[in-house]
């Protein structure tokens, strides 16, 4: 991965995008890496994952809850409604 500053990525960001289609640019603020560029197509693939991976996630959470609730257990929202009446209860 190349790094580069960024007063270098200001002076040469024609040469940063360019690079940044081979492989991620690093952009260095006061020594400290601070920003990263990418070429399309990667943020592409990664946002494709993210969003896969939250929708995994969502399923996961919708499954725990179904199999909670059919072993006994009651809601998630019920729970949060029923924490949020006690804490209304006690404000009074």
């Amino acid at each position: 991965m190349k790094t580069v500053t960024a007063k270098e990525a200001h002076s040469n960001l024609g040469s940063v995008l360019s690079e940044s289609q081979l492989e991620p640019v690093v952009i260095e603020k006061n020594g400290k890496p601070f920003s990263v560029v990418i070429s399309m197509k990667d943020f592409e693939e990664q946002e494709r994952l993210r969003l896969k991976e939250e929708a995994c996630i969502d399923a996961r959470i919708v499954d725990a809850e179904k199999s909670y609730v059919e072993h006994g257990g009651i809601p998630i929202n019920q729970a949060f409604n029923n924490v949020r009446s006690v804490l209304i209860a006690d404000e009074k």
